[in-house]
């Protein structure tokens, strides 16, 4: 009888273990599976970052470019405040973006790159078209702000005399 009991008492204790350690495995595995998820959720978000701030910089080249087309068809220096805004606002985001990619060699080399460019195009094209037209001036006695005014005087009503 002295078997038949070791054999109960063994069966009793593997019966109590084994739903702990089967919980403490699936316990694990869980724990395990959320700190995958929360790591994947900061990589979404990271990336979802560095794909907004691209963006601001590609937004931020538009607006310098836009300004200094509006500057050089006018004249008129407030064209100019998108391009010196944008200029200002480059030269603190990319960094940051730098800053945010720097886990990533091949981005940071590409962003060095663009930085390499925009410069380029800076003082290669845009400072030199922007001072050109700066020497030039407003010395011409028509402007597109009197192709304006004739539009609008155009679309006014007018009176008419009548025949007699």
């Amino acid at each position: 009888m002295s078997n038949h009991g070791s054999s109960f008492k063994k069966n009793i204790i593997i019966g109590a273990i084994l739903p702990v350690f089967i919980i403490f495995i699936i316990s694990f595995t869980f724990y395990s599976s959320l700190q995958r998820q929360a790591e994947t959720t900061r990589w979404v978000e990271h990336t979802h970052k560095v794909i907004a701030d691209a963006h601001h910089l590609t937004k931020l080249l538009v607006d310098m470019e836009t300004g200094e087309r509006g500057f050089l068809i006018t004249g008129k220096n407030n064209f100019l405040e998108p391009f010196d805004n944008g200029k200002i606002l480059w030269d603190k985001e990319l960094p940051l973006l730098k800053v945010l990619v720097s886990d990533n060699a091949e981005q940071v080399r590409r962003l060095d790159d663009i930085g390499l460019l925009q410069m380029k195009w800076l003082t290669d094209a845009a400072n030199i078209e922007i001072s050109t037209r700066k020497l030039v001036g407003n010395s011409t006695d028509i402007s597109i702000d009197d192709v304006h005014l004739s539009l609008i005087h155009i679309s006014e009503p007018t009176r008419r005399t009548p025949i007699s």
